[in-house]
Parts: structure tokens; sequence; C-alpha cells
């Protein structure tokens, strides 16, 4: 059996702190090297926490006596032109146990792969030394089976959430980027599976493909 851990909720404190550090190249120079370039492959590995209730309730807002959320991903993005780019993304989120209401249970830690279609707006001028943006995923996420314990009877037992192992995932999403460096924050629905995923990931975006200009 594969298992992995999870990191503690105030482990996100240093995460944030460790995002905001990140900028190493800036990005007049990135822009200088990359201007001819419209693909690019981004490499991003964040974490976050399990959103409790349903997708637009405020409250509760993240699950009691649940850890943290490791996520990886890896999107090919092709810029249209200097604002709007669309592309795919591959990844996946390594899920803590949590308390599952609907089966009375602890459901177990497993790691879930999605495959969605993902597309970025930027906001400002191209040159800017930093550029804000915002974008809307939507495609699939395997849950498969699940592995949980009894909360009565203490014993294990394995189901599908609506029997079904494949859900419908949107992830609306907004962010900061400051050239080869991104700083994105993602709310992840998956439909209807619950609990869905409030996320905050660093990204490295690298310049692919032959040169070309806009």
């Amino acid at each position: 059996m594969i298992t992995f851990t999870v990191f503690p909720k105030t482990s996100l404190l240093w995460l944030v702190l460790a995002l905001s550090l990140a900028t190493q190249e800036t990005r007049a120079q990135y822009l200088k090297d990359n201007e001819d370039r419209r693909v690019f492959v981004d490499v991003g590995i964040g974490g976050g926490l399990l959103k409790a209730g349903r997708a637009y309730t405020p409250s509760p807002l993240f699950l009691k006596n649940a850890g943290g959320v490791w996520q990886i991903q890896v999107a090919p993005r092709y810029y249209i032109n200097e604002n709007l780019n669309v592309g795919f993304k591959v990844g996946g989120l390594a899920r803590p146990k949590f308390e599952d209401v609907e089966t009375n249970s602890v459901v177990q830690p497993k790691f879930t792969p999605y495959f969605l279609a993902t597309s970025e707006y930027y906001f400002g001028n191209y040159q800017a030394s930093r550029r804000y943006y915002a974008g809307l995923s939507a495609g699939i996420t395997e849950i498969g089976t699940l592995e949980a314990r009894d909360n009565v009877s203490q014993e294990r037992f394995f189901f599908q959430r609506r029997n079904r192992s494949s859900f419908i995932t949107v992830a609306p999403k907004v962010g900061v980027s400051f050239g080869e460096i991104k700083i994105e924050i993602e709310y992840m629905v998956t439909m209807p599976f619950n609990p869905d995923f409030v996320g905050i990931t660093l990204i490295s975006s690298i310049a692919a493909g032959r040169s070309r200009y806009y």
C-alpha cells in the first residue's frame, strides 16, 4: 500500500512565506529572454485545505480535524496574444483523511488525479514588473474507490461516492505573475463529490517551442 504524509495547517503559513520569496528572476529579464515565444509549460506544487459544506456556502469554511492537502501539476499553455492563453493541466491532490457525514466514517488518505482544460487572462501592460490574472479550468477528477473506517464499528470498508469513480471538476483561480514565477490561488469544485479544495500554488513557467513574434 502506498501512503503519504500531509502537512499540518500551520505549515500553510510557511508555504505562503516561501511563495513570497520565490521571485528570483526579474520579470523584465524574463520578458527579454522569451518575448517571442508562445508556448510555455507551467510546473507547480502547492497546498491547501478541504472546504466544508457545499461549494457556495461560506460557513463552515474548512473541514475540522482534517489535515492539509498537497497539489502537484503540469500545464502546457499556448498564448493566443499577450493577454490570453489556453491549454490543459494534468495533476492531482494528495487528500488527507477526513470525517465523512454521509457514511458516518473517516475516509482514508488518497491521491486523486485530474485532467483539466484551462485558460488564463492577464490584466495590465505586458511589460509590467508583475501582472495579475484570472482563469478557469474544467475537466475530470478521478476519485475512484475510497477506503473508510466506520465510526461505530471501527471496521474498514470500501465505497464509491454516488457509485461513480469520475467527477466533473470546475476550478476558478486568480494569481500574480513575476515572469518565470507565478503565485496562484485556486478553488477546485468537484461535483457532486465533497469536500472541495482551496489551495495556493507556486508555479515555474518554462519557455518551450520555437520562437515566434506576436
